[in-house]
């Protein structure tokens, strides 16, 4: 009976510590979402525009191994940079609440 008093007093001691610490993360939230704001559209202004693979494919005038090693990877980074887009997109359009 003793061992679940202890357990009991510690599960109790818990969980009021974590009670204070998320009345005092309420206070500071609209801080920390103006600077999530601030991080975010700072990624998606540092994104870079993506690569115009018509216009790759005709300057690799020669297609061996390297330029078509090259060529895929170019079209890996686009698709990358298309999803990074798209979620940080996703992710401002959920912080403001517009996301359904």
């Amino acid at each position: 009976i003793n061992i679940r008093t202890v357990q009991g007093d510690q599960l109790f001691r818990v969980v009021a510590e974590l009670q204070d610490r998320s009345q005092m993360q309420d206070a500071g939230n609209e801080d920390k979402n103006e600077r999530i704001n601030a991080k975010l559209h700072e990624l998606l202004e540092l994104l870079p525009e993506l690569m115009d693979l018509d216009d790759l494919a005709e300057r690799l005038e020669t297609r061996g191994p390297m330029q078509t090693a090259f060529y895929q990877e170019c079209e890996r980074m686009n698709l990358l940079l298309g999803e990074l887009q798209k979620s940080l997109t996703e992710l401002d359009l959920g912080l403001s609440g517009a996301l359904a």
